[in-house]
């Protein structure tokens, strides 16, 4: 098992009700299976983790597909709206 700590930023973190929550999961999980996982935890995040979120882990962006690592941070950030 390895544990995450996943940060929410602007109307995830409103949504959620968290600021960041810290995960276990399985040895060799991807970030599309914390994103799984998140879904089932926090189901009011379900229509905001689309493909448009910016997805960093210890501060490198990161693909779906990545492995995560041990200890890792990973920061959750939706699209920037506004302006004209």
């Amino acid at each position: 098992m390895i544990d995450v700590t996943v940060v929410l930023y602007a109307n995830l973190r409103v949504k959620a009700g968290v600021n960041s929550v810290r995960l276990s999961m399985p040895d060799n999980a991807t970030v599309d299976d914390m994103l799984t996982n998140l879904k089932q935890q926090f189901p009011p995040l379900i229509p905001h983790l689309t493909e448009k979120i910016v997805i960093s882990i210890n501060k490198k962006i990161a693909l779906r597909g990545d492995l995560l690592p041990d200890g890792a941070e990973v920061a959750l950030l939706p699209p920037i709206g506004g302006g004209r």
